[in-house]
Formats: C-alpha cells, structure tokens, sequence
C-alpha cells in the first residue's frame, strides 16, 4: 500500500507537467544531435531517458522524466522503509530540477542505480559503472556501501573512473573550456573557507526549502568578484557552520551509527560538489538529488525523537511550493520571469528575455527589458551592451556610446576578451555611423 502512495503521489503533484514545454537547456539539447536516426538503436534509446537526446513527444518526455522521479523514490523506500522521508522527497521543492525539468532525467537515473547497488550490495555495487555515463554526482558511492560493511567495493571507484574515463574527461574539459576563470579551475588551501560555505549552503538549503532557482546567486553573495580570494576565502559565520556540519556529522555518526548513516550518505555525496574545483556552476540544485535522498532519512529520524507527526509540517510546506512554482517550467518565457521575479538581481534571465527580444527585432522591449534590469544590478555588463545596441539601432548613438562605457566598467578578470571585442566591435559601428553623418 505504501508504494501505491509513492506513485498516486507523484501523479498527482506533477500530472500537470505533462502539458509543459521545453525550458532552457531542454531547447538546446535538442539540437546537439543533428542525425539521431544514424545511432544504434540501445543509444537513441539511452539518450532519450537520460535527457540528453530529442524526443519527438515532448509530453511523453515529460512522463519519462515522472517515471523517473518515481522510481527514485520507491527505490528510496525499498532502501530504508521511511515512508515519510519518501514521500517527503517525493514533493521536495529542491528537487524540481530532476522531477520537472527535463534536462535533469540523468540526475535521477544515477540516484536510481545509486540505490539499486544500494539495495543490492554487494552484489548489486557493479552497477554503478554505469553512472558515470549519466552523472558524476554518484561517483563517491562506494564510499557510502563502505560504511555498511562492504569495505571491499572501495576500489570500485578507480574502476568507475577508468569504465566512465572517456565521458568524465570528456564531460570535464567541455565545462573547463567553457570557465574563463582560472581561480574556479583550481583547488588551494584559500579556498577551503569558501568550501566549508558550500556544505553549509546545501545544508540549509535542504532543511529550510527555497522557491526554486536555477541560476543561484550565493557565489555572489558570500564575495565572488574580482577580488576572489578577498571575501569569500574569509572565515566567517557561514564558514564556521560548514566546519561544525563537517566535522559534526561524522562524530555523532560514530555516537549513533544508525541514525546519522543518511547525514553521511549527504556528507559524502555532496563532496562531488564542494567547489573545491569548480567549472561552470557553482551551486544547483539538482546536484542536491542524490545526497539529499540519505539526509532526509537522518532528518525524519531527528523528528521523530521529538514528535512523530512534525515532519507532516515539512511535507506540507514543501508539497504547497511544489504546486505553487511548478508552472515555471511551463515554457522559457514562464521560466525566465519566474527567475527575474524571484532573482531581479541576477542579468542572466534579463539577458535571455532581451536575446529574444532581439531576435525578433523588438527594440522598445529590449530597452524596457534593459532599464528594468539595470534597477537591480546596475553594473551588468550584458545589460548595458543590450542597451547601447538598441539605442543604436533607434539611432541614439551618443547615448549608445555611454552604455558602452558602463558595459567597460562591469567586465571583471573572469570576463572573456570575446565579450571586450564585442563591445568594441558596437562601439566601432557607431562611431562609423556618427562619421558619416
């Protein structure tokens, strides 16, 4: 009866999914393979359930990604028979990621073959050479089937880096190659402040559910800029509540062993993620799938020392976010006001909303897009080139020039030269058109 919960659960709170489009990453990913037709079929296949490859049905995408979501979760309840931690992360609104987004299929299906070595061990453990070819995020699990007993899977890893060695380099570099900024790339001891604030990031972020973000703006706020090692790298309160989480979770772990095994399932899992290095993002939260999956457990447990019926309060509060901020992932355009309304200060959904905007030659939007998001974040280097373009093509171009000045101010070290030269390049097409006049 318990898993008829699970599923019934699942299908009501995120039925209406399957009438949603395509969202950021889903729109681009579609195109990356331009002749699926010519693939084998087991990799067509593959690649359609790990969100990777196109589907021709979007909503049958959507029912994949349901199916997904759900599987994970009586894979959870099969693991530890804590119904209210399942059906807690069943509505979790951290999670919407992997249980709405499409692009997040392959975070669920390395949480399902986590648990199934989980369930299975140690026989079951030769499963995990699959994951990484859908995500890194379980690489680190040998390390949780060592503290049940099966000490002898720990050389598991080596063999999932050397099976998954292709993909991981692969899948590394591509990210490298994308990071312009080296301080990102490389792991020193400056850093471990910074490190510590990411575990007490996730950690909070976990207990004290957020509305949603996929672009999360705490690198910012705990002083990434272009002092790098300035603000961030400083031992302050949220790193001495990483440091106390760290340290904290393995001594009560070994106090109470059954108890606290989930908060180190969370604490070794969410390793893979800690910024020591880091390529692209710094924080999302589908990297918190997996690793939340034993947390909740360990959390359930707390409460229930407490009052057995308090995680109902937890349940209810995340299941009503759930249904609140599901349509964001309705279509782009949901999606990217949804983020503007909820990060005003972040340019990068501004951004997006301008770039279509000028696709489809719209300048008064841009200009309206643009004066609204300078009000938040007035040194947005994006902003102001948006700016000066459509002023120029209104033919402002003194005007323009001015927003190519301010563009100037908000590049950082961490900005491309690609990003300079088009700055340059605008500035030089508006004074050609001043000369001519």
């Amino acid at each position: 009866m318990e898993y008829v919960a699970i599923v019934l659960l699942n299908l009501v709170v995120y039925y209406r999914s399957l009438k949603f489009g395509l969202c950021v990453d889903d729109i681009s990913n579609r195109n990356l393979d331009k002749n699926p037709e010519k693939r084998k079929l087991w990799l067509r296949v593959l690649r359609m359930f790990d969100g990777r490859g196109p589907v021709k049905s979007i909503p049958l995408d959507h029912a994949i990604t349901i199916f997904i979501h759900t599987l994970t979760c009586v894979l959870m309840q099969v693991a530890f028979n804590c119904l209210p931690a399942t059906l807690l992360f069943a509505v979790f609104i951290g999670n919407n990621q992997v249980s709405v987004w499409l692009n997040g299929k392959r975070y669920g299906i390395a949480a399902c073959l986590c648990l199934l070595s989980y369930i299975l061990a140690p026989l079951g453990a030769i499963v995990l050479l699959l994951v990484p070819f859908f995500q890194v995020s379980g690489l680190l699990f040998p390390f949780v089937l060592a503290l049940k007993g099966c000490w002898y899977v720990i050389p598991l890893f080596a063999l999932m880096l050397l099976v998954g060695n292709k993909y991981i380099i692969n899948w590394a570099n591509s990210r490298k190659r994308k990071c312009s900024n080296e301080w990102y790339k490389k792991f020193t001891l400056k850093k471990i402040p910074y490190i510590l604030k990411t575990y007490a990031f996730y950690f909070f972020r976990a207990i004290i559910p957020m509305p949603p973000a996929m672009y999360i703006d705490y690198h910012k706020k705990v002083g990434l800029g272009e002092e790098y090692d300035n603000k961030a790298c400083k031992f302050d309160l949220a790193s001495l509540a990483g440091l106390v989480i760290v340290l904290g979770i393995p001594i009560l772990y070994k106090v109470l062993p059954d108890i606290m095994f989930g908060a180190m399932w969370w604490l070794i899992l969410i390793s893979v993620w800690n910024n020591a290095i880091t390529y692209t993002t710094q924080f999302g939260e589908r990297y918190m799938y997996l690793p939340n999956i034993g947390l909740f457990v360990t959390l359930i447990q707390l409460l229930n020392l407490i009052n057995p019926h308090l995680w109902l309060v937890l349940f209810g509060y995340n299941l009503a976010l759930t249904i609140i901020y599901l349509p964001m992932y309705k279509d782009l355009v949901s999606y990217l006001h949804h983020h503007i309304y909820t990060n005003p200060e972040n340019d990068i959904s501004w951004n997006f909303l301008c770039n279509l905007a000028s696709d489809v030659k719209n300048v008064i939007s841009v200009l309206y897009l643009t004066e609204q998001g300078l009000k938040s974040d007035k040194s947005s280097k994006l902003l102001w080139l948006h700016r000066a373009g459509a002023l120029h093509m209104l033919n402002h171009h003194e005007q323009a020039l001015q927003c190519l000045e301010e563009a100037k101010k908000g590049l950082e070290p961490r900005h491309t030269e690609q990003f300079a030269l088009k700055i340059e390049q605008l500035k030089q097409q508006i004074k050609k058109v001043i000369k001519e006049k």
